[in-house]
């Protein structure tokens, strides 16, 4: 029962940004379990609604987001809404030193999400963003912390982002 309790208050409904999801309670290595309300994990931000945005500023108190887009991601998608929201933006792109593709192109070229790492892995900037990453996710003064990209489990990725369809903004 208690794991059900659990995935009942992991899933954050908002109107425009899909499978945001609070990692808390998750067990560690130690037996202790991540703190809920903390750190956060998303689909793409960028068509969040004014009502969704409000609340992560209000309800969730959002300080920081890491977007581990490309660069080209961010500069075709944009962020949408979230200057409204007043959270510190990080942009660390999961990427080599220059765009070597988007998460989507990367996506087709596999077979599986694992796949999918083991390409961006293969990038050898990546040890650096994901250290880049975990100081900014270690830094409580980030916190509540969302991280997002493109792709990902659970998420649609023919979904046209620029357009947002079916949400109004």
């Amino acid at each position: 029962m208690r794991m059900t309790q659990d995935a009942n208050r992991r899933h954050i409904e908002l109107e425009g940004v899909l499978n945001f999801r609070d990692l808390g309670g998750h067990p560690s290595r130690d037996g202790q379990a991540v703190v809920w309300r903390r750190l956060y994990r998303s689909g793409e931000l960028q068509c969040m609604t004014k009502h969704d945005a409000l609340r992560l500023k209000e309800e969730i108190g959002l300080k920081s987001v890491i977007d581990i887009r490309s660069a080209g991601e961010v500069k075709r998608q944009g962020i949408g809404l979230l200057p409204e929201v007043g959270a510190r933006y990080y942009g660390v792109p999961f990427t080599g030193g220059k765009d070597t593709g988007s998460s989507e192109e990367r996506f087709r070229m596999s077979s599986s999400m694992g796949e999918v790492y083991w390409l961006a892995l293969q990038q050898t900037e990546m040890g650096k963003k994901i250290a880049e990453a975990m100081e900014i996710i270690a830094d409580p003064e980030n916190h509540p912390l969302v991280f997002h990209c493109t792709l990902g489990r659970d998420r649609n990725p023919r979904r046209n982002a620029v357009e947002c369809p079916g949400r109004s903004r």
